[in-house]
């Protein structure tokens, strides 16, 4: 994937304002310099918001692995400015979810801030959320470049993300920030659509790069907590972001994300009534895989260890047999049942085991000349796996001649 890079001179001035926010960078002697965002993006008005007791917030029936989450708060306006606090209660809001869907909740908030215990936190985590500054480069209101992260007043740029943190694969990422959804509260004009697309594609990079699967930006204090229950409930990935009571549909841009092609974007477009920034804010964003549930990211995924069985024989064969294996990716302990249309010439012998064990299909003698094509389907019979089916295809080949070409053993 193509990356610009921006070389930016550190000059006095950028380098005191960086030091009297208090803030230390990794990257800091780098050839540009990341700095928060001067202001807290605040949504005119939010349709359940910052924060409130949520009204659903009972475990689901889902049947899901053993599955993590990492929540970092940012300070705002302090470790304990009001500010920093509403963010620090929106993100118990998530946690409370999480928590009662049996997921395992690492929280860090103001004053904590030690990366490395974060690092390990985040190691395998399936969730990461966080609250806090966005994070830009060079001016505040054109950045060169935006991306990373806040915490205990060091920046972690896009390119730490990327180094330092290792998420499961298919992971759920939320962001409540500037510049994060698309617009920034430090925003003093109309930003365009592909403005704001550009930043959502800066900001989402570092996670999609990770494997990420979705990815929430949203301003409101209750949005975390909303998403997470839906997706719980077993919606999708999209349509928990449709659920959510800010979405419009009418008001919202339908794009592709352009760094991660094949994943969508997704930007609410509103305008709020006297609110400081110019016209339009983008502060609702999905970004990923929509049609994906929970089920379909964290459930493993059925293996068999091949997808083809091909015998090509003359006239006269006997009847034999091919065996498939049935496993999974990772290993989990499962039944599953095969399944293979009536013929006459082809019949399942064993069509259910466990894990580990092999579907064996029977090829009858005596077919004259011509090739027949059958299928067998599997599927996991509980659901500790992805319900998503293998099929295997049973291709018989009857021909009068088989030519054979013998190649000579060359020694060295």
């Amino acid at each position: 994937m193509k990356r610009t890079k921006i070389f930016l001179l550190l000059t006095n001035s950028v380098l005191s304002l960086v030091l009297a926010l208090g803030l230390t960078a990794p990257a800091l002697a780098q050839e540009s310099s990341p700095q928060t965002s001067q202001t807290t993006p605040l949504p005119q008005a939010a349709p359940q918001s910052d924060p409130v007791e949520l009204d659903f917030i009972q475990p689901q029936a889902l049947t899901l692995p053993p599955l993590k989450a990492v929540l970092l708060v940012g300070a705002i306006d302090g470790d304990y400015g009001p500010a920093t606090t509403a963010e620090v209660a929106s993100m118990r809001l998530a946690a409370t979810v999480l928590r009662n869907n049996n997921v395992q909740v690492y929280e860090f908030y103001p004053p904590s801030g030690n990366w490395e215990q974060i690092k390990t936190a985040a190691n395998g985590a399936h969730f990461f959320l966080y609250r806090g500054h966005g994070i830009f480069y060079g001016d505040i209101q054109h950045p060169d470049q935006v991306g990373g992260i806040s915490i205990g007043g060091t920046i972690y740029s896009s390119d730490v993300i990327r180094s330092d943190i290792k998420l499961a694969p298919n992971s759920i990422i939320m962001l409540y920030g500037c510049y994060v959804a698309g617009s920034s509260g430090d925003d003093r004009f109309s930003i365009t659509s592909s403005e704001a697309q550009w930043r959502v594609n800066q900001y989402s990079d570092p996670f999609f790069d990770l494997g990420a699967a979705g990815y929430y930006a949203n301003w409101f204090g209750d949005a975390f907590a909303r998403f997470l229950e839906y997706l719980f409930q077993g919606k999708t990935l999209g349509d928990a972001y449709k659920s959510y009571a800010d979405y419009n549909a009418a008001n919202t841009e339908l794009h592709s994300l352009a760094y991660h092609p094949g994943n969508v974007l997704w930007m609410e477009r509103e305008s709020w009534e006297n609110y400081p920034v110019p016209a339009p804010q983008y502060a609702n964003t999905f970004a990923g895989q929509p049609d994906k549930t929970l089920m379909d990211l964290f459930l493993p995924d059925l293996k068999v260890s091949s997808n083809n069985i091909a015998l090509m024989v003359t006239p006269g064969y006997s009847t034999t047999s091919r065996s498939v294996q049935v496993t999974s990716d990772p290993f989990k302990t499962f039944t599953w049942a095969a399944t293979m249309p009536s013929t006459n010439w082809a019949a399942l012998t064993q069509a259910s085991g466990t894990s580990g064990t092999s579907f064996t299909v029977q090829i009858a003698s005596g077919r004259p000349l011509g090739k027949y094509t059958t299928t067998v389907q599997v599927l996991p019979t509980n659901s500790v796996l992805n319900q998503s089916p293998q099929t295997a295809t049973v291709n018989l080949i009857v021909v009068s001649t088989i030519h054979r070409v013998y190649l000579p053993a060359v020694r060295r």
